[in-house]
């Protein structure tokens, strides 16, 4: 019984405890920010991308509306991160992710 003794979860003063939980989460933020930015860069590129490739009307119809689609998204989670609240951030993120999957599904 020693052995399982060792493996109890070490006590932790709330203060630390506090610490970290608000590093973690100020992290958090961080990389969702971050990872908006990469999603401007990349709604750029298809952009670009979408009017390169566009051989007829109706493939500029569905290009467009996907970029477009991308962009609300993109500038929906913006907004949600300048709110600065942990739960509307963690909503966005998954669902920028589900909506994400729906447009490429919804293009192929």
């Amino acid at each position: 019984m020693p052995f399982l003794q060792s493996l109890k979860k070490p006590e932790v003063s709330p203060e630390v405890e506090s610490t970290v939980r608000d590093l973690i989460t100020a992290e958090e933020i961080n990389g969702a920010e971050t990872a908006n930015r990469f999603r401007y860069v990349l709604g750029i590129l298809l952009a670009i991308q979408s009017y390169v490739v566009t051989d007829n009307m109706t493939n500029a119809i569905v290009n467009g509306s996907a970029v477009l689609g991308y962009a609300t998204i993109t500038i929906l989670h913006t907004l949600a991160l300048r709110k600065r609240r942990l739960n509307i951030t963690r909503l966005f993120n998954y669902l920028t992710l589900v909506l994400d999957y729906a447009l490429i599904v919804l293009v192929l």
